[in-house]
């Protein structure tokens, strides 16, 4: 009998996963009109008055820059709700995934930092170093609630809810996890500094690609920081393949040797995507699939980081006891 429960439970997708999908595109939605909405600086258009107009609820008038800015501030608000019912239905339904815990309490941390930076963007004057901060936090929120509805997803499609078997039954290799952990660290520290770039000028005044083709002594430090950011790009494609490498050896995870391959493919869209937005002098839809494949790429990512993380001891689905996964180590290519 309870056989047959599991196998009715397994492939079903939860409304909780449907709920967390839903947050996931709606926090897409949010972060590309933000980004959208400094690219085109329109954070000022209803005046430096937050969550509200200078007017009140309502602008007095309509533009394109007012209407980006009001329906961030929109999203924002809603996404919040979506995410606090969110929360408290995963901490009750799956209590027993620390993962869960984890990963939905980051996302609602990080999505109030935002709005209190997107409020600090309004009130008052941003450097760059905070713009840069503001999209980095974005992007973690994002990622988070994306890493939360892939392993929603994976509990109920494999129906572990009620047969209590482990999330991850094969780990992978310690050095491999290390490894793809600082890759995620990387890609993180990649993004910054590329919002650090787009924040001073510094990608729009050269040209030429993969490297500026400019005189640095006439650009000064402008010319540094783009190099330093198309290295840090270049190394980032070097990690990959190594992540990709390592991966093939893990016979029993091939969702990893499939992450890991498409966020390499997504690194290689990313580079060739900054070509475009170098050629096509900052573009807006350039600059829309940037940062639409790097906010892709950071997900991927991230993922390969919660699939790579050791089983930890759980509650059972039946009582009180307590299972642990499976300890058999399979030793990676960086092992």
């Amino acid at each position: 009998m309870r056989e047959d429960v599991i196998q009715q439970a397994e492939g079903r997708r939860s409304k909780t996963y449907w709920l967390s999908a839903v947050t996931t595109v709606w926090m897409l939605l949010v972060n590309m009109f933000g980004f959208v909405d400094t690219f085109t600086n329109s954070s000022l258009s209803l005046g430096r008055t937050w969550p509200f107009t200078q007017h009140g609820l309502f602008p007095a008038s309509w533009d394109a820059a007012k209407f980006i800015e009001y329906t961030h501030r929109v999203l924002v608000s809603v996404l919040l709700f979506l995410l606090i019912a969110l929360t408290i239905i995963t901490w009750v339904k799956y209590r027993r995934y620390i993962e869960v815990k984890v990963l939905s309490s980051i996302a609602i941390v990080f999505v109030f930092a935002e709005a209190v930076l997107g409020a600090l963007a309004v009130l008052m004057v941003s450097p760059p170093a905070v713009v840069a901060t503001h999209m980095g936090v974005a992007l973690i929120a994002f990622c988070a609630v994306t890493m939360l509805t892939a392993v929603v997803g994976g509990i109920d499609r494999r129906g572990l809810l009620i047969s209590g078997q482990p999330l991850r039954a094969y780990p992978v290799g310690k050095t491999y996890a290390r490894w793809t952990w600082f890759a995620l660290i990387y890609v993180l520290a990649a993004i910054y500094f590329g919002s650090y770039v787009a924040a001073t000028g510094a990608g729009g005044a050269l040209q030429g690609w993969p490297f500026p083709t400019e005189n640095p002594a006439i650009y000064g430090h402008y010319f540094w920081i783009d190099v330093m950011h198309r290295s840090i790009a270049l190394g980032l494609v070097v990690l990959l393949i190594g992540l990709v490498a390592g991966a093939r050896k893990q016979k029993n995870r091939p969702e990893i040797f499939k992450s890991s391959l498409l966020a390499l493919i997504l690194t290689l869209m990313q580079a060739v995507s900054g070509a475009l937005l170098i050629y096509s002098l900052l573009a807006m839809w350039a600059f829309i699939i940037h940062v639409l494949l790097v906010t892709t790429l950071f997900a991927v990512v991230g993922y390969m980081a919660i699939q790579v993380l050791p089983e930890p001891q759980r509650q059972r689905a039946t009582g009180g006891q307590e299972q642990r996964g499976q300890q058999t180590r399979k030793k990676s290519v960086l092992a």
